[in-house]
């Protein structure tokens, strides 16, 4: 994946945040949660079915990190380890899905 691919799709991203923070009616200033893997390990274990490299996936993470925040939003990374997520989802007898890492991260966040 090239730098321009990386753009576009942190882009793309953004936008999609911003829709949705204007659909739930989410003040400006807010402070946005989301996931971050902090390592290759914790990518490819809880992401397998992603086709692009941890490189493409931070570059775009961070991207969006920064359209967001000029957008009037924040965004803070939550570390989602494979261990801190997989013993989570083994507690509460879940399967490792996008929404259940979304609400992994959730309750770690309280």
């Amino acid at each position: 994946m090239s730098w321009l691919n990386a753009k576009l799709e942190a882009e793309e991203r953004a936008q999609a945040i911003f829709d949705l923070c204007a659909q739930l009616r989410i003040p400006r200033g807010a402070v946005i949660p989301t996931s971050f893997y902090p390592t290759p390990h914790d990518f490819r274990f809880l992401r397998p079915e992603e086709k692009v490299s941890w490189e493409h996936y931070v570059a775009v993470a961070r991207a969006v990190r920064r359209l967001v925040k000029r957008g009037g939003y924040r965004i803070d990374f939550v570390d989602c380890t494979a261990a801190g997520c997989l013993g989570w989802l083994a507690e509460n007898n879940l399967v490792n899905t996008p929404e259940n890492r979304a609400a992994y991260v959730a309750a770690i966040n309280r």
